[in-house]
């Protein structure tokens, strides 16, 4: 009898482990935690997990791309590309460019704060329009708050020096080209154009900026009464 149970223990001893290998064999498709590195399964597994958490899916938001705030923006460097070709095309004296007129160092400015906006200003686009923007921890109202401020203040001032630049030209007008004057005051108006542009976005970026911070400091007040609560 005692034979016959020890024979019995032994036999549901080697189930049990059989079972408990059988079962230790079954994976769970959805789990991504550490595991027994030996088997390619897991290894195989432990890679796809990694992948889908570094993914970045970059996509055309065109919500975005059709809205006030894209179109403006758009708008912004197709204004200050134009404003670069009326400066840029204008002749100077004796046949040479428009470096060539005396105090041609306020073009340069110009030209430079043409420059930097529009690329600056595409780039952000481009950010905005993939979706990139979702990945950063940035506040973009408020980058675009400082930023277009930054630029709308830049073409006031050098615009505002061409403008004054215009009046010097006119004392010297017989010896330039006829063309040069009309050419400037079209770069003063798109100049003047891309102020109240930049500015508006300046603005629009400011009023979304502190609504979010009334938002956020609203979210903080009332997780800090539910916690309240719960004491």
């Amino acid at each position: 009898m005692e034979r016959g149970c020890g024979d019995r223990e032994e036999k549901l001893t080697e189930q049990s482990r059989e079972a408990v290998s059988g079962s230790s064999s079954i994976t769970n498709p959805n789990y991504c935690g550490p595991e027994d590195e030996d088997s390619p399964g897991v290894r195989v597994q432990q890679m796809q997990c990694v992948d889908e958490g570094s993914m970045v899916i970059v996509y055309c938001n065109t919500d975005y791309l059709f809205s006030c705030s894209g179109t403006i923006r758009l708008l912004q460097v197709l204004l200050s590309l134009c404003c670069l070709l009326s400066v840029v095309t204008c002749d100077g004296q004796d046949g040479g460019d428009f470096l060539s007129l005396p105090k041609s160092w306020l073009l340069r400015l110009l030209v430079f704060v043409i420059v930097w906006t529009s690329l600056t200003g595409l780039c952000l686009w481009g950010v905005r329009v993939t979706g990139a923007d979702q990945m950063l921890p940035i506040s973009w109202w408020l980058l675009d708050f400082i930023l277009y401020s930054i630029f709308s203040l830049s073409y006031l001032v050098s615009t505002s020096l061409l403008a004054n630049y215009i009046e010097h030209l006119k004392l010297i007008e017989n010896s330039l080209p006829g063309d040069l004057i009309t050419k400037f005051l079209i770069s003063v108006v798109l100049g003047y154009l891309c102020v109240l542009l930049y500015g508006l976005t300046a603005l629009v970026g400011y009023r979304r900026w502190r609504i979010q911070c009334h938002l956020f400091k609203r979210r903080k007040l009332l997780e800090s009464e539910d916690f309240l609560e719960v004491l």
